[in-house]
């Protein structure tokens, strides 16, 4: 499988990325870089190349990845600090995340209410 990763902190993806290559899967790891047309380009691309396109973090560019991808699937990792930015997160085409890994519960609740309300 061809897994593209979009992060702002590839610090976090140390065994994401070791168990993927470990699987035998590919990957690539996208990180904006500030230029905006280079990094829409960029991303369409690696989207595009990829099976399955993971978001570490629900921050930017999350919200472009959900605009963009409608026939692959998304899976999103939900920290404690991206449930507090509801702007944020109401720029997030939900529906087209297939899976959201939330890592604390109490978390949960407080995402609910940021999207819903």
């Amino acid at each position: 499988m061809k897994v593209t990763i979009v992060t702002l902190m590839p610090s976090f993806l140390g065994n994401i990325t070791k168990t993927l290559k470990e699987e035998g899967h590919e990957y690539r790891v996208f990180m904006p870089t500030g230029d905006n047309t280079k990094d829409f380009w960029k991303l369409s691309e690696d989207c595009h190349w990829a099976d399955l396109i993971f978001c570490e973090f629900c921050q930017h560019p999350m919200e472009v990845v959900t605009n963009l991808v409608k026939d692959k699937p998304i899976v999103a990792r939900m920290h404690r600090i991206e449930a507090y930015n509801p702007g944020f997160l109401k720029q997030v085409s939900w529906g087209n995340v297939d899976c959201l890994l939330i890592t604390t519960s109490h978390i949960k609740d407080y995402f609910n209410k940021a999207c819903t309300g």
